[in-house]
């Protein structure tokens, strides 16, 4: 089945890849991208090299979805953006993610992908950190300091912006959490500060902390977890993108707050489809976790989805928030780099690829059909010899090369339990991994 959908999507991108009529009217006369077009054929072309993300499942609906691309010319515009839709949907996010970050990080932009934080209130500090509290705070040199730390933190719940502006005010540098080690941490008492106070402050509200300062929190002061359940994940953290650079990458404002030169660690969700549904989670979740600033980029975008960020917008409780819409497909950033995917190229390794495993097959099947004719040879050999020995030579026993004879029924069983071992044998050789060393490694060596 794995090879069917393989030869499947290989033809149906081949096809489609030759039909410059239906890409040329859906691009000249219903406004869909090349590279939206393309990408679509680049998944089909990845699903017969074998390296798609999607399940056998999703690829059996995939291709299905794609063999009817061909009718999207004859359908009015409602349904053509439906059926568009659907498509992307189907792309994954996950996918769509890995190369949005790739892409970004390629053109020089600096982020945090799948970044984790932990949320710190009063039960969860409990008494761990009154030592290291009380030091900062008897301290002659460092309690002023340390004092309007912990007002940060109690003022602004927000983790991306209390963060850093805790961060700058200790180094007179501008946070990047993509540089940020616990290493740095460990061997400054400036940042260690950071930990402390963000610590205290969560004894009255909480709040949450960014990975690298709750890990060194963690070991340094508590040896515990804080009684933390574990982390809430951010799907990516973009350290500081301009204008220009958002204009330069074609990254097509929609809707909502723009993203401003001055802005710093900017919470950002990455979505293959922007419906009223993903608004509505992504940005009630952020919203309970305090965050002030909320982007969405997306590859497609609903209409229902653009109208809901206006009314959340409009909200008094956004008065001091921004969230805000932007627009890309990978593709387009990744042929600006010139690291996009070239459609000629997959086409012909998926071609190499199917054509080899077919040889591999024929000549699998060859040389059983040769085992299985020298088999059937020598079993007609052997009952024809029993035969010719009628009822008085039943007995009648074959030389197998040891100097001993075997009467040839018990020779023909064991023919046949031979042939079922080798192929239970090749069957258990084929799971194997060949590459796994042939020595096991002592799990004490370090």
């Amino acid at each position: 089945m794995d090879q069917n959908l393989k030869e499947a999507a290989l033809n149906l991108a081949g096809d489609l890849k030759k039909d410059t009529g239906l890409r040329d009217s859906l691009l000249q006369r219903y406004g869909i991208n090349i590279n939206k077009y393309e990408t679509f054929l680049e998944e089909l072309f990845n699903i017969a090299l074998g390296i798609s993300e999607l399940n056998s499942d999703q690829q059996k609906g995939y291709i299905a979805q794609m063999d009817h691309f061909r009718k999207l010319a004859d359908m009015d515009k409602g349904q053509r953006q439906t059926f568009i839709t659907k498509l992307t949907r189907m792309l994954l996010e996950k996918g769509f993610h890995k190369r949005v970050v790739e892409a970004l990080r390629e053109a020089g932009v600096k982020m945090l992908s799948q970044a984790p934080v932990y949320e710190l209130t009063k039960g969860s500090v409990g008494k761990q950190f009154d030592e290291t509290i009380k030091m900062f705070e008897d301290d002659e040199e460092l309690s002023e300091r340390f004092a309007e730390l912990v007002d940060i933190f109690a003022e602004n719940a927000d983790t991306l912006e209390a963060t850093s502006k805790a961060y700058e005010l200790q180094t007179g540098k501008t946070l990047d959490l993509t540089q940020l080690t616990q290493k740095q941490i460990f061997d400054n008492v400036k940042l260690q500060m950071i930990i402390a106070a963000q610590a205290k402050a969560a004894l009255t509200k909480s709040n949450w902390m960014m990975e690298a300062f709750y890990k060194v929190g963690k070991q340094q002061f508590t040896k515990t977890a804080f009684g933390v359940p574990g982390p809430a994940i951010l799907d990516a953290v973009i350290s500081k993108i301009s204008q220009k650079t958002l204009k330069d990458l074609g990254i097509e404002h929609v809707v909502g707050d723009k993203i401003d030169d001055s802005m710093t660690s900017i919470l950002t969700e990455f979505k293959t489809v922007a419906g009223k549904a993903e608004i509505d989670y992504e940005e009630t979740k952020r919203m309970k976790q305090d965050y002030n600033k909320l982007f969405f980029v997306v590859d497609e975008v609903t209409d229902e989805a653009i109208n809901r960020i206006e009314e959340i917008k409009a909200r008094e409780d956004y008065k001091d928030k921004k969230i805000g819409l932007y627009k890309l497909t990978p593709r387009a950033i990744e042929k600006l780099l010139g690291t996009e995917s070239k459609l000629d190229v997959l086409e012909a390794k998926a071609t190499k690829t199917l054509t080899a495993d077919e040889e591999d097959d024929e000549d699998e099947e060859d040389t059983r059909t040769a085992l299985q004719i020298e088999k059937d040879n020598m079993r007609m050999l052997l009952e024809g010899m029993d035969e010719l020995g009628g009822e008085e030579k039943t007995g009648l026993s074959v030389d197998l090369g040891t100097g001993m004879g075997e009467d040839v029924s018990d020779f023909l069983d064991k023919l046949d339990a031979i042939d079922a071992t080798t192929k239970d044998t090749n069957s258990k050789i084929q799971k194997e991994d060949l590459n796994k060393p042939n020595v096991e490694e002592d799990p004490t060596d370090e």
